[in-house]
């Protein structure tokens, strides 16, 4: 992360995986993702480990992130979902270069001001998420929130979950698109900033 800002703590970029475990780890202080997955297909359970101080200088981010990873109903293997369960998050910042603050969905051009915290959450969903199931996490003072869900989701379960202190939202949902099957059951949400909301719909 040093020299490549696109860094993680744990990556797995263009792969193929069946029922990988990612667990027990302490991640934290990286310039981008605490684990990340990047444009690939089946399941990963990411369980039982401690993230904090991630995305320290780059933004569009979480500390948890999956973007364009999906599941495969033709194959039995590949059609499971990922699981992300009993997890601490923590203080995941985000960094970003710009002319003014942005916000999610906008456009805008760098400029000569760098804004922190800035556009990222504990557990970030890009790009279509799928047949994924997040429970039992501690989520606390995320930038933009403890959990995003973004367009064209299908099956997509978040629950038993402990979202707190985020300064934007505790969930963020960009619901565009086809949408199927989200469910949020026995979360609990708090907050003690003045600013900041339970759920934020885009």
């Amino acid at each position: 992360g040093v020299y490549e800002k696109h860094a993680a703590g744990v990556s797995f970029f263009g792969v193929r995986t069946v029922d990988v475990t990612v667990s027990h780890n302490l991640i934290h202080h990286t310039p981008r993702f605490g684990i990340g997955m990047m444009s690939g297909l089946g399941r990963i359970i990411i369980e039982y480990n401690d993230l904090h101080n991630l995305s320290l200088e780059t933004a569009d981010t979480g500390a948890i992130t999956a973007n364009r990873w999906y599941t495969y109903d033709k194959d039995p293997e590949l059609a499971r979902g990922n699981i992300i369960r009993f997890n601490r998050i923590c203080d995941c910042v985000g960094s970003g270069a710009y002319g003014k603050r942005q916000v999610p969905g906008s456009t805008g051009k760098y400029g000569d001001r760098i804004w922190v915290p800035y556009y990222s959450w504990a557990i970030y969903f890009d790009n279509a998420p799928m047949d994924v199931r997040v429970y039992g996490n501690i989520c606390a003072r995320n930038t933009l929130g403890g959990i995003m869900i973004s367009h064209y989701c299908k099956n997509v379960t978040v629950e038993n979950n402990i979202f707190v202190d985020s300064d934007e939202s505790q969930v963020y949902l960009a619901l565009r698109g086809q949408v199927q099957n989200v469910r949020f059951a026995r979360n609990i949400f708090y907050y003690s900033h003045p600013n900041a909301n339970y759920v934020r719909l885009n």
